[in-house]
């Protein structure tokens, strides 16, 4: 019973969506000198901004018992109901992906060697490729999860996957047909391409240097997933349970690698 109350809970917040801006800034992070020393994440919202989507990530993070401090990331301008906008200011997106870098420099320079994941949403997930490929040379992070990224699906990976010590997990969905499908197909992806994105097809065509295709696993929609209340649409991948029983266990092998040092291992789809 607790379970279904947690799952419909979580789905009445999304329809109230716009009015996570009115929480502040302190649902949407983690931070403790305890958890900085463990590691860092940060969450990427969709076109929306701050909002309940981004809340239930970091509500799923810590209910699937992460130990990294935890921070959102809002990148977006536009506003509601012109938010779409906020997928084609390039200019924009590119600077804050500068930025997001910058401050993940700065919190390696401070705590050297702890693992650093990003966790993005629709086009907070494609921006993880920016901020990825914004890194100085020489600089990686552990790994990168991408729901339903609003970007197209033949973008070259090659740079940014070359930037983690890890894997890039890519969930997507035929099931996202309007949000990620119609939608990028008129509005455009991230990168400016008008086509379904890779949060509904996955990346396809991908040229890739020698074992960086190894770095990119693909995890395209499963039935099983219905316990955990993702329907197989735009919001199903940000849902708690889903972050908390599917994604929170990705991050988690992560960090308990990054403790042991472990050689990276191509765990498969």
């Amino acid at each position: 019973m607790t379970r279904i109350i947690t799952g419909l809970g979580c789905w009445l917040l999304f329809l109230m969506t716009p009015l996570g801006k009115l929480l502040g800034s302190e649902p949407y992070r983690r931070h403790s000198r305890e958890r900085f020393e463990r590691g860092l994440i940060v969450v990427l919202p969709g076109i929306e901004g701050r909002s309940f989507l981004n809340f239930a990530v970091v509500w799923g993070l810590v209910r699937g018992g992460v130990a990294s401090a935890i921070e959102t990331f809002d990148w977006t301008w536009w506003l509601f109901p012109i938010h779409p906008l906020n997928l084609r200011a390039e200019k924009r997106n590119r600077a804050m992906a500068v930025k997001l870098a910058q401050r993940i420099c700065d919190y390696q320079d401070q705590y050297p060697g702890r693992p650093v994941t990003l966790v993005g949403h629709s086009g907070g997930g494609a921006l993880t490729a920016w901020v990825l490929e914004a890194l100085p040379a020489g600089r990686t992070i552990t790994g990168c999860i991408q729901l339903a990224p609003a970007i197209s699906p033949g973008y070259q990976l090659g740079p940014a996957l070359s930037r983690l010590t890890r894997e890039l997990v890519v969930f997507h969905s035929w099931g996202d047909w309007f949000f990620v499908g119609v939608g990028t197909w008129v509005v455009g992806t991230l990168d400016g391409v008008h086509t379904p994105s890779a949060g509904m097809l996955g990346y396809k065509g991908q040229v890739l240097e020698q074992r960086l295709d190894e770095k990119l696993r693909q995890m395209p929609y499963r039935l099983s997933w219905l316990k955990q209340f993702h329907l197989g649409e735009h919001f199903g991948c940000v849902h708690v349970l889903f972050v908390a029983e599917t994604v929170a266990p990705i991050v988690h092998e992560w960090e308990q690698a990054s403790v042991r040092g472990d050689e990276f291992v191509h765990a498969g789809g």
